[in-house]
């Protein structure tokens, strides 16, 4: 999902919209949020208590930076397989490593 203009339901509409794909069993759903517009820092808490977690920014895309948020769909993760080679990789990775954590025991 790309969000390209915020309004004031914008959490419960990508919260309906991420029923329906989980309905649809997608696996991994992704949240494309503009960095440039102050109402992306602003809706991460809300969209991060759905499920979903920081999976990384990806420059230029579309109209600019891009945070990309993603959701996984009853999938499991073999984190001990993962291969991280920067400190500031793990310290990223330690961050989505326990925000999925956070997502299992509620």
């Amino acid at each position: 999902m790309r969000v390209s203009h915020f309004g004031k339901d914008i959490v419960e509409l990508l919260s309906f919209r991420l029923h329906e794909l989980c309905l649809q069993k997608i696996d991994c759903i992704y949240v494309d949020l503009p960095l440039y517009h102050p109402m992306t820092q602003q809706i991460c808490a809300p969209l991060e208590m759905k499920g979903f977690f920081f999976t990384g920014i990806i420059p230029e895309m579309f109209d600019g930076d891009v945070m990309r948020l993603q959701y996984l769909n009853n999938v499991d993760i073999d984190f001990e397989k993962v291969t991280v080679v920067s400190d500031f990789g793990k310290e990223l990775f330690d961050y989505v490593v326990k925000a999925h954590e956070r997502e299992l025991s509620v």
